[in-house]
C-alpha cells in the first residue's frame, strides 16, 4: 500500500509540475513568445544546442559510470542516461537544483549500488565540475577582463562573488568528503533531533546505519581521490560539459 501511494505521488509531480509550468506559461504569454522565437531560429543553431544539451547529459552519464567503475560497480549504459536525466529533470524542479542528486542516488541504490558508493560518485562529478569551471572562469576571465569590464562595469564585483563562492563551493566539499569527525558530527545531532521529535523510533539502529554508510562514502572518495587516472578522467570528462 505505502508503495503504491509512493509511486501515485511520484506520478502526480513528474506530470503535474511541466503541466503547472506550461499552464503559468500560458497564460503570462511566454508559451506563445518562445514558440514565436523558435520559428524565427535557424534549425541550425535549434540543432546545436539540443548537441549541447545532450552531450551534458552524456557527460554526467560517463562521470557516474567512470565513479561507479573504480570501485567495481557496473551501471549500464541505458540505465546510467536514464538517472542522468532523472537528475536533471529533479535539478529543474526543486529550488537551487537540490533535488538531482538525491534523486540520481536513489536511482543507482534500486539498481544494486550501495548509497554510500553512488553518494560518492555524484560528489565526485560534483568536486570535478566545480573545479573544471573555476579553471575555464579563471582563463577565459584573465583572456577577456577588458571585455567583461566594459560590459559589467562597476558592477564585476558580483561577478568575483560568483566566482568566489563556485571556487569554495567545490574546495569546501572534497574538504568535508575527506574528514569524518564534522560529517559524523551533524548526522549524531540530526539523529537526536529526530529522536526529540518523536520522528526517529530506534535512534541507535539508525544512527549505525547513518555510520555504515558514511563510512562507506568515505572509503570510496578516499580511492577514488588517491587515483589519479580518475581525476584525469572526471576533469575531461566536466571540461567537455
Amino acid at each position: 500500500m505505502r508503495s503504491r501511494i509512493t509511486k501515485i505521488l511520484s506520478a502526480a509531480l513528474i506530470i503535474g509540475v511541466p503541466l503547472i509550468v506550461i499552464l503559468i506559461s500560458v497564460r503570462s504569454g511566454e508559451l506563445s513568445a518562445s514558440l514565436e522565437a523558435l520559428k524565427k531560429a535557424s534549425p541550425v543553431y535549434i540543432l546545436l544546442g539540443l548537441g549541447c544539451y545532450f552531450g551534458y547529459i552524456l557527460g554526467n552519464t560517463l562521470s557516474l559510470m567512470a565513479s561507479l567503475h573504480s570501485q567495481g560497480y557496473k551501471l549500464p549504459l541505458i540505465e546510467a542516461i536514464i538517472t542522468s536525466l532523472v537528475g536533471q529533470y529533479y535539478s529543474n524542479i526543486t529550488p537551487s537544483a537540490s533535488g538531482g542528486q538525491p534523486m540520481q542516488i536513489y536511482r543507482m541504490h534500486k539498481n544494486g549500488v550501495p548509497v554510500g558508493v553512488a553518494t560518492s560518485a555524484t560528489v565526485m562529478h560534483f568536486i570535478a565540475y566545480q573545479i573544471m569551471i573555476t579553471i575555464l572562469a579563471t582563463v577565459f576571465g584573465t583572456a577577456y577582463w577588458r571585455y567583461i569590464y566594459e560590459h559589467l562595469g562597476r558592477y564585476w564585483f558580483i561577478l568575483l562573488v560568483g566566482y568566489l563562492i563556485n571556487a569554495l563551493s567545490g574546495v569546501g566539499v572534497m574538504m568535508l568528503s575527506c574528514t569524518r569527525r564534522p560529517v559524523r558530527y551533524v548526522l549524531d545531532k540530526v539523529v537526536k533531533i529526530g529522536a526529540k521529535l518523536h520522528l526517529v523510533k530506534n535512534p541507535d539502529a539508525l544512527r549505525d546505519k547513518f555510520s555504515a554508510t558514511h563510512d562507506m562514502f568515505y572509503d570510496s572518495m578516499r580511492v577514488m581521490l588517491h587515483r589519479k587516472r580518475n581525476i584525469v578522467e572526471q576533469m575531461l570528462i566536466c571540461a567537455l560539459q
